[in-house]
């Protein structure tokens, strides 16, 4: 009598086509939900973009008085950033997302999908395994416009090449940074763009 069901080869060789398979789909799926991130990061910057508008509607077009998170995180761990006596200002003053809670931002505006610290960067951020879990924000702030030179949005010579806020971390999305720029537009740059913006912030 025949006896039904598959054979030890047969099993072997369906496992073998879906191990083939899955190491196919999985790059994919990674890469769409990568994807997919990236657009729920590039839309926190749009809406913080949103936000720095409607303070410079009231402050006379004037970027949020306020340091980076960042720039707040090293002040207060003992590192100079601008130096005296602005970092001692820094080290009283409501950093950038707290400033921009007046408005009705809530915390996780400022907290990338992909905000994870690397093994090198957890010896520096050591209170969680994310950026946001050390500063309150995973988004970079040009602070330098409202705390050292006091300039208003104005004084951007090309607004739409100079950017407000960004990725603080240039490995969250791969090789790519996303930005939210000074004609409130947001998007994802390349490394060269990455390199010429980071200089001129």
């Amino acid at each position: 009598m025949k006896q039904s069901g598959f054979t030890l080869i047969e099993l072997l060789v369906v496992t073998s086509i879906l191990a083939v398979l899955a190491s196919i789909m999985f790059p994919v799926f990674k890469q769409g939900r990568d994807s997919a991130y990236s657009s729920v990061c590039l839309s926190n910057l749009s809406q913080i973009g949103e936000l720095v508008d409607v303070y410079a509607s009231d402050y006379d077009d004037n970027l949020p008085y306020a340091p980076s998170n960042n720039d707040k995180y090293y002040v207060l761990h003992g590192y100079q950033v601008y130096g005296y006596p602005i970092d001692e200002q820094i080290a009283i003053m409501p950093d950038f997302s707290s400033l921009l809670g007046n408005y009705g931002s809530q915390s996780k505006l400022f907290q990338c999908p992909l905000d994870y610290l690397n093994a090198y960067d957890l010896t520096l951020f050591p209170h969680g395994s994310s950026l946001f879990d050390n500063e309150g924000s995973s988004y970079a702030y040009n602070d330098y416009y409202p705390l050292v030179i006091h300039e208003p949005l104005e004084a951007f010579s090309d607004p739409t090449d100079e950017v407000i806020s960004w990725d603080q971390l240039g490995y969250f999305h791969g090789d790519r940074r996303n930005a939210l720029f000074a004609d409130f537009h947001v998007e994802s740059v390349d490394q060269a763009q990455q390199t010429a913006i980071l200089r001129g912030s």
